[in-house]
C-alpha cells in the first residue's frame, strides 16, 4: 500500500527530543515492513523501487495554496503512484495540519492521524484558534491511532461518529536492543573507565531532561530516596541536560561523592549503548502519558523502577519487569532500589522478563499487525 506519511513540525531526520526521535523512527521502519511503499510528502512519486522526485512539500504560511499545489501535482501522476493512504504524525496545538485533510479529501483517500495531541489548557491562550483548528482536524480523521489512555480521552468527546480510535501501544526496534545485549561487557567497560565507575558496582540510570515542572519534581524525588539509602553500592548515571540544570544537580548534593556521573546531553545510540551498560533503569515518572525510555529499558534488560503515575502501568508489569512504587513515597522507592541492587538472582529474572515483555507486545510486528489492520479497514470502508 502506498502510504503518505506526514510527521508534523519535524522531518523524520531532524534532530528532536528523544521520544519523539524513538517514536518517529519505530513508525517508519513499522510502516515499511511488508514493503509498504513509504511516501513522505516532500518526496511523492510512489515508484516500486522508492526513487523519488524531491519537491518541497513543506507546508507555507498559505497553508490551502500550498494543498491545492500538491493535489494538482498528484492528481497529474498515474492511479497506480498515488498515495493510498494520508497518514498524519504528531498533530499538535504548536504544529496543525494543512495538508492531510485537504489532500486526502480531494484524493478520496483515508485520513489517519497518528499521536493526535488535544489540551484544553490552550483554550484561552495564544494558541485557541490553532486548538481549534485541530479539533477539526480531528474529526475530519477517519482513524486516531493513540498511545495512550490519557490522549484517548482527550479525543473521544471532539471525534466525529465516523472516526474509529484505535490503541497503539508505544513500541521499539527490539532488534537493535539484541544486538546491543551481545556487545554488553565489552559496552560496560568502555563505558567504566570512560566515567570512572566501578564496574563490579549495579548500575542505575536515568535518562530525561532537567527540565523545571514534571522532570524537576521526579529528580528531586530520585535525590530525596537516595539520599534515605545508607551507605549505597550503586553508581547512578543521569543521561541529559537543561535549563534546571542546577536545581537539578542540588537535589544530589548531600549524596556521597563519585555516587552520580552526569553524562550530560548524548545521542540516541550513545543513550541505548548507556542503557545497555547498566543494571536498573530509577525514573518516578511524574505525569508522563507515554514514558519511551521505559520500553526503551526494558527492551536493553533493566528492570524499571518507577512512581505509579499515569503511563508506568502499561509498560511495566509490577514485580515482574520492575517495581512502581506508591507515587511520592520516597521511603518506598529508596526500598526497592536497595532490594533490587542486594539481589542480583531477582535483577537477572526482572531482566529476562523485561526483554520478553517487550519483545512480545511492544515489538515492531505487534505494532505492524494493528497499524496494517487500521490502514487496511480504513482503505476498505473509502472505497
Amino acid at each position: 500500500m502506498r502510504i503518505a506519511f506526514y510527521p508534523l513540525k519535524e522531518s523524520p531526520d531532524h534532530p528532536n527530543t528523544l521520544t519523539e526521535q524513538v517514536i518517529m523512527e519505530s513508525l517508519i521502519k513499522t510502516l515499511q515492513l511488508d514493503n509498504n511503499i513509504f511516501l513522505i510528502p516532500n518526496e511523492f512519486n510512489g515508484s516500486d523501487n522508492k526513487r523519488y522526485e524531491k519537491e518541497d512539500m513543506s507546508p507555507s504560511i498559505d497553508g490551502e495554496r500550498e494543498a491545492n499545489n500538491k493535489i494538482r501535482k498528484l492528481k497529474r501522476l498515474p492511479v497506480n503512484q498515488r498515495p493510498q493512504i494520508w497518514i498524519t504524525y504528531n498533530l499538535n496545538v504548536l504544529s496543525p495540519d494543512s495538508l492531510g485533510p485537504k489532500i486526502s479529501s480531494a484524493l478520496n483517500i483515508p485520513y489517519i492521524i497518528i499521536g493526535a495531541k488535544y489540551s484544553k489548557k490552550h483554550l484561552n491562550s495564544s494558541n485557541t484558534q490553532n486548538l481549534s483548528v485541530i479539533a477539526q482536524q480531528i474529526s475530519h480523521a477517519d482513524v486516531l491511532l493513540s498511545f495512550s489512555y490519557e490522549e484517548t480521552s482527550t479525543l473521544i468527546p471532539i471525534k466525529s461518529s465516523k472516526t474509529k480510535i484505535i490503541d497503539l501501544p508505544p513500541f521499539v526496534d527490539f532488534s537493535i536492543y539484541e544486538k546491543l545485549r551481545e556487545k554488553r561487557v565489552e559496552i560496560r567497560q568502555r563505558i567504566s573507565k570512560k566515567y570512572n565507575l566501578c564496574i563490579s558496582r549495579p548500575w542505575l540510570v536515568t535518562v530525561a531532561m532537567l527540565n523545571p515542572g514534571n522532570n524537576l519534581a521526579s529528580y528531586r524525588l530520585l535525590g530525596r530516596s537516595l539520599w534515605l539509602i545508607n551507605k549505597p553500592n550503586f553508581n547512578l548515571l543521569i543521561v541529559g541536560e537543561g535549563p534546571a540544570q542546577k536545581l537539578v544537580k542540588e537535589s544530589f548534593k548531600d549524596l556521597e561523592v563519585g555516587i552520580v556521573a552526569w553524562i550530560g546531553k548524548q545521542g540516541k545510540s550513545n543513550i541505548l549503548e548507556i542503557l545497555t551498560a547498566c543494571d536498573i533503569y530509577v525514573w518516578p515518572g511524574y505525569n508522563e502519558y507515554c514514558p519511551i525510555q521505559f520500553l526503551m529499558s526494558q527492551a536493553a534488560g533493566l528492570p524499571v523502577i518507577t512512581g505509579g503515575f499515569p503511563g508506568a502501568t502499561k509498560i511495566i508489569q509490577n514485580s515482574k519487569t520492575g517495581n512502581i512504587i506508591i507515587p511520592w513515597d520516597d521511603a518506598d522507592f529508596a526500598e526497592s532500589i536497595v532490594r533490587i541492587c542486594d539481589d542480583k538472582s531477582s535483577r537477572e529474572k526482572m531482566s529476562s522478563s523485561a526483554i520478553k515483555m517487550v519483545r512480545e507486545n511492544h515489538s515492531l510486528f505487534i505494532a505492524k499487525k494493528i497499524l496494517n489492520q487500521a490502514m487496511s479497514d480504513a482503505f476498505k470502508n473509502k472505497n
